[in-house]
């Protein structure tokens, strides 16, 4: 499990990305791995209106997480996160967090 729910609802027109790793949704490589790749499925002339990013539970993230912050892994976490926000920025279609 990935951590990243993708649905397509409303005919297809928006695009739900789901935060669904329980206990609170902690972004790890594995959520943004999938999340970067939910984002390039997202194509230009596709009919997406809307991106959106949500959380599944009560919260909707308690952030990334603290055990890929070690030296080793930090290297490789951290510009894939930038990278996510990029691919979130440069959307063909509005984003809602």
């Amino acid at each position: 499990m990935s951590g990243l729910r993708v649905e397509r609802t409303d005919g297809g027109a928006r695009v739900r990305l789901v935060l669904d790793r329980p206990k609170g949704n902690v972004v790890t490589s594995e959520v943004i791995s999938a999340l970067r790749s939910a984002l390039a499925d997202v194509r230009p002339g596709d009919g997406v209106k809307l991106v959106s990013l949500e959380a599944a539970g009560p919260d909707f993230s308690y952030g990334a997480s603290v055990e890929e912050h070690v030296a080793d892994r930090i290297a490789h976490v951290l510009p894939a996160l930038d990278g996510a926000i990029l691919d979130l920025l440069r959307a063909p279609a509005p984003t809602l967090a």
